[in-house]
């Protein structure tokens, strides 16, 4: 078989209401060079698995879909890495969980024909869109995206990369995972881990453009409605960035603790207007945590 000059990477679980969605996003993309999609069902006990059968059929020679018949994810398993990253060998990877999709059906091709013709940048992303599942509320990416580097000081500071708008050179995640991920703590975000890694050997760029809609579902990961868990999600960012900081022997640590000291203030202060609590006693809350993590 010829080897794709790009893999697209999809973890999927119990994504039906959305997955089709998400697998015209990939079967729509327009290119002149040969990709592949990757797509991991982690046991989904919905249909997402039929409907990733069903694009298997009518695309065989585009979707390379994983099967699992037991739950990687909660068993404390990695999947990207140890399951996804040995069956990769294109020179690009792009990423889309099955929840959100993208937009723009010359994504791929303008994001390879940046790097192609840029070899000093390792990773290109663009802007995107969000959709808050719980109220309908449609956040507009920028209209013509941002059309400027992104550099490590601005990720020491904040990530505003969308992991399903980034593109990136494949030998670059393998030295990752060859020097970094080895003594590298159990971070629950490794995707920023990578980021910082990519802007400190290289150049990041974000094209001018909006590629993608992201789906801000009301319990994930990333969200959720309990505050001491959806807090240390949010100090997980910083403890990361302090670990690369000392990592990568860059001088970012009072910028990030700064940093975090004002984004758990306007933290507590959006929780309680929200869920009309005390934002002092959120405060008094907050520094607990934070001493009991950092």
């Amino acid at each position: 078989m010829t080897i794709p000059t790009l893999t697209i990477c999809s973890l999927v679980y119990n994504h039906e209401p959305w997955l089709k969605r998400c697998l015209e996003g990939f079967v729509m993309q327009r290119t002149s060079f040969s990709f592949e999609v990757l797509i991991h069902d982690d046991a989904s006990t919905d249909h997402s698995a039929d409907i990733i059968r069903e694009y298997e059929a009518r695309y065989p020679d585009l979707f390379r879909p994983i099967y699992q018949s037991e739950n990687q994810y909660s068993k404390g398993r990695g999947i990207f890495i140890p399951i996804l990253l040995p069956k990769v060998q294109s020179k690009y990877i792009a990423l889309c969980e099955g929840d959100d999709y993208w937009t723009d059906p010359f994504k791929l091709q303008k994001q390879v024909d940046f790097l192609e013709s840029h070899p000093d940048y390792l990773m290109c992303t663009t802007s995107y869109s969000s959709f808050r599942m719980k109220d309908g509320q449609v956040k507009e990416g920028g209209k013509d995206g941002q059309g400027r580097d992104i550099t490590l000081r601005s990720l020491m500071k904040k990530n505003r990369i969308g992991t399903l708008t980034v593109l990136y050179r494949k030998d670059v995640l393998t030295r990752f995972e060859e020097e970094v991920r080895p003594v590298m703590p159990d971070f629950r975000m490794g995707d920023i881990t990578l980021w910082l890694y990519m802007a400190h050997k290289g150049k990041i760029h974000e094209l001018p453009c909006t590629t993608a809609m992201y789906r801000i579902l009301e319990n994930s990961a990333s969200h959720s409605d309990d505050f001491t868990k959806q807090y240390e999600f949010y100090v997980e960012a910083s403890r990361l960035r302090l670990w690369m900081n000392n990592y990568l022997g860059t001088h970012y640590a009072m910028m990030i603790w700064a940093r975090l000291l004002l984004d758990t203030r306007h933290f507590c202060r959006r929780w309680a207007k929200n869920h009309g609590e005390n934002r002092f006693t959120l405060w008094r809350r907050a520094i607990k945590i934070l001493k009991r993590l950092c």
